[in-house]
């Protein structure tokens, strides 16, 4: 038995995600002296990217509902002139 048979069904299917995605540069992380440390760097910079990009994102989001918010409250201030 595999240890990734232990694993929560839910954790099973995003390491099963992360692989596929680790698998499209398998030529690279296998000329490494340690291909399998270099797998898991792999691993660690397509999750980084990820976080970067949510981040990004997040604040993407922040900058329009701030846009918002302050166009709602320009509105109202007009309304009452």
């Amino acid at each position: 038995m595999s240890w990734r048979d232990n694993l929560d069904p839910v954790l099973k299917d995003f390491l099963n995600s992360l692989l596929k995605e680790v698998q499209k540069q398998k030529k690279a992380y296998s000329e490494a002296d340690d291909p399998a440390i270099a797998q898991i760097w792999t691993a660690l910079s397509i999750i980084y990217r990820k976080i970067l990009l949510l981040e990004r994102e997040i604040e993407d989001i922040k900058g329009k509902i701030s846009e918002n918010d302050l166009k709602n409250k320009l509105e109202e201030s007009l309304k009452k002139i």
